[in-house]
């Protein structure tokens, strides 16, 4: 009986021992994770585990968590622009740079287009404009940087030629073709043979022929002309007539008169014509 009781009584002891910690235990949490739930030192769990929170993976890390830094899988890799004149490489998806921007390349401002890019063809500043020389009478108005032409050419202001200058133009001064002909007026007792456009003398007035006398030769009978003088009827009469005697007097166009002898065939007096121009007439001679 004795054995009994000295058995049972240490049992007693460790329950009572066990049973006054049991009720006197304060727990000493740590906190919950991301992997694990919240824990007492004692072993005791509370809860579960938090989880993580993700973020999504970029352009140079992989996907991460933000509380407790674990990671998973692999980056994203940039995607990448290549570099022009004005950026360098760029990642279209979180913008980050690689290198330097390449340049332009320019070519020079002309008349008519500003500085440009060969490559992206961005413009610098304003194009340099036309340098215009004014037309001429043979030529457009035309640019002395780039030999472009606007218009037409001015053409000739011509002045028609004179007896003593050529066809020749007002604006430039180029000629063309000869001097026109004299308009000559004849010669009277009073002037010289004169161009009527010009002013310009020739010869010597006409001396007066009263004792000059034009013969017909060989009975024949000249051909009138305007250059008689008379008219053609008093020429006529006085050369077709055969018959009629006396003399006849009328007034040429130049001269002082002259007297036609019917008899002889002859006309004495101041024609006004030269010894050359009286012979034209016909088969006279002058005496």
């Amino acid at each position: 009986m004795k054995k009994k009781i000295l058995l049972i009584t240490p049992i007693i002891l460790v329950a009572i021992i066990i049973a006054i910690f049991a009720f006197k235990h304060k727990h000493i949490w740590s906190e919950a994770t991301c992997t694990t739930p919240k824990m007492c030192e004692c072993g005791e769990i509370e809860g579960g585990a938090l989880g993580h929170t993700w973020q999504d993976a970029t352009c140079e890390t992989a996907k991460l968590c933000t509380v407790c830094k674990e990671s998973q899988g692999e980056s994203l890799g940039h995607t990448w622009i290549d570099a022009d004149c004005e950026t360098a490489k760029t990642c279209s998806v979180c913008s980050k740079t690689d290198g330097n921007a390449l340049g332009h390349k320019w070519i020079d401002a002309n008349c008519e287009a500003a500085k440009t890019c060969s490559v992206c063809d961005k413009t610098d500043g304003n194009a340099l404009g036309h340098t215009w020389q004014e037309a001429t009478c043979t030529t457009a108005k035309i640019c002395a940087a780039c030999q472009k032409s606007d218009g037409e050419p001015l053409g000739h202001e011509w002045i028609e030629a004179t007896c003593t200058a050529p066809k020749n133009c007002n604006r430039c001064f180029h000629t063309e073709g000869e001097p026109a002909p004299h308009k000559w007026l004849k010669a009277t007792t009073e002037k010289p043979k004169t161009c009527e456009l010009c002013g310009q003398t020739e010869g010597k007035p006409l001396s007066k022929q009263n004792n000059k006398t034009a013969s017909n030769n060989n009975n024949t009978t000249p051909e009138w002309t305007p250059d008689t003088g008379v008219s053609q009827e008093d020429w006529d009469s006085f050369f077709g007539g055969g018959n009629t005697t006396g003399q006849h007097t009328w007034t040429p166009n130049y001269g002082n008169g002259a007297v036609i002898d019917d008899e002889n065939r002859t006309i004495t007096g101041d024609l006004g014509l030269t010894p050359e121009e009286l012979e034209k007439l016909g088969n006279l001679t002058v005496h």
